[in-house]
């Protein structure tokens, strides 16, 4: 075994596609984007199977493994391998270097294959390296179990709620209508001068909860309690008030919120169900075709959002769908706990095998 620069095992390939170039395209060869899957073409790039990473925009650092004779678009980058590594140790390894730390651009995000090229892994032989593909994908397989009965859990709430509230826009089932804002109070959130940012805690600031909080925790950012004026909790609901896209509902962080989010109070009715009838498609579809373009965003016109109807069934519904989910919510807890185990061990696997 031994130790290799990326750039000893692989080879740098670059894609000049776009992804109007196959819209309407038919053919048998895949094309994938930075989500992807995105379309088929009647040629190919790469015979062989390759690692693709994203390397411009949104998800940058992403990597992908992908068959031979098929493409990628120009926001991704091949990392096509040499005949001493298996495309699929190949991928593991660069999974493991964490690209996404190497990007730069403030507006959008870029990393180049000059910047990490020269990234040390540890490299067996073949046979070897079969084994630890072998054993990691039967983790990774365990994981994406998980994570689908999670995602069925979640399934399981919408279709218990629509089976007892029926569709909200159409409301067949009569119940009685009052406006969002005789059922919820919206409180936006402040902005403090940035000037006040801290990003280390101390007992007399507090954590600041923005958009970007929910996607990663890489930059945790702190202001002065003084400074603070609107507070949330983990049980609260949060709702991203500027995009794209609106109208996220998050779950509640500790700490004080900025105006990217507002806090979702209800004055009526029980709480979860407010929770779950917010997350509703219609009421998303709603909001999306009455956005208003404000400094370069698209945002809730909240004049709009306090005058849609909400259909409010009797107590004794809301109570006995509370708790069926809060029945959910603990079996989602457990498997979020067994998920994060599993999580552990590929993680400590991959540190031993490449780091």
């Amino acid at each position: 075994m031994e130790r290799v620069r990326l750039e000893d095992v692989s080879e740098r390939g670059s894609s000049n596609l776009a992804q109007k170039d196959i819209e309407g395209a038919a053919g048998e060869y895949p094309v994938y984007g930075a989500s992807g899957y995105i379309g088929s073409a009647g040629f190919y790039h790469q015979e062989k199977a390759y690692v693709a990473v994203v390397k411009d925009g949104a998800g940058v650092g992403r990597t992908m493994l992908l068959p031979g004779r098929s493409s990628v678009i120009g926001t991704l980058q091949y990392i096509i391998p040499k005949e001493n590594i298996l495309p699929e140790y190949l991928y593991y390894a660069v999974k493991n270097m964490k690209l996404a730390r190497y990007y730069t651009g403030a507006t959008i995000p870029h990393i180049y294959y000059k910047d990490y090229k020269k990234e040390v892994f540890w490299l067996p032989d073949l046979a070897e390296q079969r084994r630890v593909v072998g054993i990691l994908e039967n983790v990774g397989k365990i994981i994406d179990e998980q994570q689908q009965e999670l995602l069925e859990l979640d399934q399981l709430i919408q279709s218990r709620f629509r089976e007892m509230f029926g569709d909200p826009v159409k409301n067949e089932k009569g119940f009685p209508v009052y406006k969002m804002c005789d059922i919820v109070e919206f409180q936006g959130g402040s902005q403090p001068d940035k000037t006040c940012f801290e990003y280390e805690p101390t007992e007399d600031n507090i954590r600041l909860i923005q958009i970007r909080d929910y996607k990663t925790d890489k930059y945790i950012t702190y202001i002065p309690k003084e400074k603070a004026r609107r507070f949330c909790t983990a049980d609260d609901i949060m709702i991203g008030r500027y995009g794209p896209p609106i109208f996220q509902i998050l779950q509640g962080i500790e700490g004080a919120y900025n105006v990217a989010l507002m806090k979702a109070v209800p004055q009526r009715g029980r709480k979860e169900f407010i929770r779950q009838f917010l997350k509703q498609d219609c009421l998303l579809y709603y909001l999306e075709g009455m956005a208003k373009r404000t400094a370069g965003q698209d945002g809730i016109q909240m004049d709009r959002l306090k005058e849609y109807p909400f259909p409010l069934p009797q107590e004794s519904l809301q109570i006995s769908f509370e708790t069926f989910k809060l029945q959910v919510d603990k079996w989602k807890a457990e498997g979020q706990q067994q998920l994060e185990k599993i999580q552990i061990l590929f993680d400590s696997l991959m540190q031993q095998y490449f780091g």
